[in-house]
């Protein structure tokens, strides 16, 4: 989780996180936040693992309909972010190292 924590440090402008990430996982999984996003936006997320782990790979890309793949790529992880039981380890999984 010493990597998700660097992120979000980094993210929001501080030397360092000294809260614990559990009692802000709703905020830090939000849309409205733009964590997920922008950890998508500069390929900090192993996007391929994600759809090797959840899709089709070639059927999810024959039909997306957004404007870039990224856009869709933080759309998907954020939908499944609200149904895991843990989003925080599941995300933690998915940094790219």
């Amino acid at each position: 989780m010493e990597k998700l924590r660097d992120l979000l440090a980094e993210y929001m402008g501080l030397v360092h996180c000294d809260f614990k990430l559990e009692d802000r996982e709703s905020e830090i999984i939000s849309k409205k936040f733009w964590f997920i996003q922008r950890l998508v936006k500069k390929d900090k997320i192993n996007t391929f693992r994600l759809l090797e782990k959840w899709f089709d790979t070639q059927k999810v890309y024959d039909r997306v309909h957004y404007h870039t793949v990224s856009e869709w790529n933080s759309d998907l992880l954020l939908m499944l972010l609200a149904i895991q039981d843990n989003p925080l380890s599941f995300l933690n999984d998915l940094i790219s190292k």
